[in-house]
């Protein structure tokens, strides 16, 4: 089962941190600060949707990988066509399933923890937690969700029901 964890995913030094990403831009939310803390994948990035130039509808469900150093890789999971500050939802669920079988495929291959932020895919891209986690248990139940702050009682039950957590 999943467990969360109070941490910010960009103080993770070794396994696989992922973040959720559109094949246009990585200007707002957790990809801008992925950005700016990781430079290298930023370029990557540029190189990676620049294969889907033509077709970005192909880029879903696709990943971006970037190693920093062994262990610690940053991948970019592209779940959403379009992106925007309008209250609706970008997440495209199939392609987000899609990309984290991709990503769980990785932390298989390489052995290693994969941390996920808490929220992906709902903060700016609309996302429904509910939905994202339901997956987060099916396909990568040894995951290990990273949130800042501390934990409100409805995080604790939420997690407790089917998961760990760690205060």
């Amino acid at each position: 089962m999943p467990t969360l964890i109070f941490k910010d995913i960009l103080d993770v030094q070794q396994g696989i941190i992922v973040h959720q990403i559109n094949p246009f831009v990585m200007g707002a939310g957790l990809a801008m600060h992925i950005r700016r803390r990781y430079p290298k994948h930023y370029e990557d990035f540029k190189v990676w949707r620049s294969k889907y130039k033509e077709a970005p509808e192909l880029a879903l469900g696709q990943i971006c990988i970037t190693s920093y150093y062994e262990p610690l890789y940053v991948v970019g999971m592209c779940a959403q066509k379009e992106y925007g500050f309008a209250k609706k939802e970008y997440t495209q669920y199939d392609a987000f399933k899609e990309s984290l079988k991709n990503v769980d495929y990785l932390a298989l291959k390489f052995n290693t923890k994969l941390y996920i932020p808490y929220g992906i895919g709902c903060g700016l891209a609309g996302g429904d937690w509910r939905a994202i986690l339901f997956y987060i248990k099916e396909i990568t139940p040894y995951a290990i969700v990273c949130k800042l702050g501390k934990p409100t009682n409805k995080e604790k039950k939420q997690f407790k029901q089917w998961g760990k957590i760690h205060l």
